[in-house]
């Protein structure tokens, strides 16, 4: 999708991508109502083929019209011209005065022809086209086909076999001929997004393909985006924008391949997205797409099904900004929940059994009028069996939090279940570590790790940190 300026002018345009173009098709289908010949519509292609090339097509065609007697029909003609790339600002001249030459014949436009305007046109065109196309449009006072049907030519295009608007559509490569146009010079703009890809961590990759003439020119914007309900719309986060021409790139003839690669600094969810802007200065937006994150996600496998399909939601990037930038990424006053739901992502995850408490202050252990300890959550290890009483905090806890994890562990022990006590602490907790109840302890850089490690899906080791028993 494009958004050009709707103040440019045909040079402005031509100037921008003239440079590109080898040479320019040009395709009339002229009528004679009276003494001369007018034009009913023509269509125009710049394009990158060499002249030489596209005779041969044009010879291929004519024979192919004498062969079906549509060359018959006397009060029409389909005629083309080639040209070279250079000559078409002189031809746009002449048309804006109401005439031009094609095939070395004078054609005068229909009325209308003093207005002109550049606007998208993709909608005009058959068949989908690689790269952007501009629409150059010289209007005319009603469309073409109301034109040739005043005409009455129907019958004469019958006669040899063919539906006149049915035969001028698929000549001219328009998709109807309803449009109130003299001409439209479709200007192709040759730059293409091959590909955009979210490996994960907050790393985009992107390949764009563009003419060696137009990388110069042109920019890139990324935005990283979140759909705002309050205002029904998506809001940026944070954006990144750069010259085309500060990216590795590749040749290939006369088009580079451009490698693209940005690291925000912000982990993006599977619901954000990731607007592409392509843009000059004088033109506008040449390309512009929008791609939700799990769309264009590279998901590494694991190997397991629960964990690859539950990365598809939430993806381990996330969870570990949950893990150690919690303050960061959560509203005042539910940064401990938001820890304690990652943590129980994260043990899922590896694969145990998971019931969250502490969030809905459940997690409260009581004999009798006493109060033995807390856990936020329950967790059981399906493969082993080996169940787990856990404490989330933000900070280094003191002595009394984890003297309430080890006596919930203790007790549950005394009624003959296999369980142990863990810590999750979102800052280093060196010294909480080394507590005397011999709980185990795992603090930023353990999650940090898990979270690495799952990333590449080993998730064997990833169940090893956090699951092994710290030494007695």
């Amino acid at each position: 999708m494009s958004k050009l300026r709707r103040e440019l002018s045909f040079n402005d345009l031509f100037k921008v991508v003239g440079c590109s173009y080898r040479s320019v098709d040009i395709r009339t289908l002229a009528v004679k109502p009276d003494s001369e010949w007018t034009n009913a519509i023509t269509v125009i292609y710049p394009t990158l083929v060499e002249r030489d090339m596209l005779v041969e097509d044009q010879k291929r065609l004519e024979e192919t019209m004498q062969k079906i007697g549509v060359a018959k029909v006397t009060h029409a003609k389909f005629l083309r011209e080639l040209i070279t790339s250079e000559a078409l600002p002189d031809l746009v001249a002449q048309m804006s005065k109401g005439t031009f030459t094609i095939d070395s014949q004078s054609i005068r436009l229909r009325e209308g022809y003093d207005r002109s305007q550049i606007f998208d046109y993709e909608r005009h065109t058959l068949g989908i086209r690689e790269y952007p196309v501009s629409g150059y449009y010289i209007y005319a006072k009603e469309s073409a086909e109301n034109f040739m049907g005043n005409l009455k030519l129907e019958n004469d295009f019958l006669s040899v076999g063919q539906h006149i608007l049915e035969f001028a559509c698929n000549w001219l490569e328009l998709s109807s001929l309803t449009l109130t146009f003299n001409a439209i010079l479709a200007l192709p703009m040759y730059v293409s997004l091959l590909s955009v890809k979210y490996p994960g961590d907050g790393n985009v990759l992107l390949q764009v393909k563009v003419h060696g003439s137009l990388v110069p020119r042109f920019r890139l914007i990324l935005s990283l985006e979140r759909l705002d309900g309050r205002v029904n719309r998506s809001v940026p986060l944070e954006t990144f924008a750069d010259n085309l021409s500060s990216f590795p790139s590749n040749e290939q003839r006369e088009f580079m391949y451009l490698n693209v690669s940005h690291k925000f600094k912000m982990i993006p969810s599977e619901g954000d997205f990731l607007r592409v802007k392509i843009f000059d200065e004088i033109l506008g937006i040449v390309i512009e797409k929008s791609n939700q994150i799990r769309e264009i996600h590279a998901y590494t496998s694991s190997g397991d099904p629960f964990l690859n399909t539950a990365s598809r939601f939430v993806d381990t990037s996330l969870v570990e900004n949950y893990l150690i930038r919690t303050a960061s990424t959560t509203k005042p006053g539910k940064t401990s929940d938001a820890f304690e739901r990652a943590v129980t992502w994260l043990l899922s995850f590896l694969g145990l059994r998971t019931v969250e408490l502490g969030d809905l202050g459940l997690g409260v252990l009581r004999e009798e009028k006493y109060e033995v300890g807390e856990t936020d959550i329950l967790a059981e290890d399906t493969v082993t069996h080996q169940i787990y009483v856990i404490s989330c905090s933000l900070k280094p806890p003191g002595a009394e939090k984890v003297d309430k994890i080890a006596n919930v562990a203790g007790n549950l022990r005394e009624k003959g279940l296999t369980v142990e006590p863990l810590m999750f602490v979102g800052e280093p907790a060196g010294e909480v570590k080394r507590n005397v109840k011999r709980v185990k302890v795992l603090d930023r850089d353990d999650l940090h790790q898990v979270a690495q490690t799952l990333r590449t899906g080993n998730l064997l080791e990833a169940r090893r940190i956090v699951l092994e028993p710290t030494a007695r």
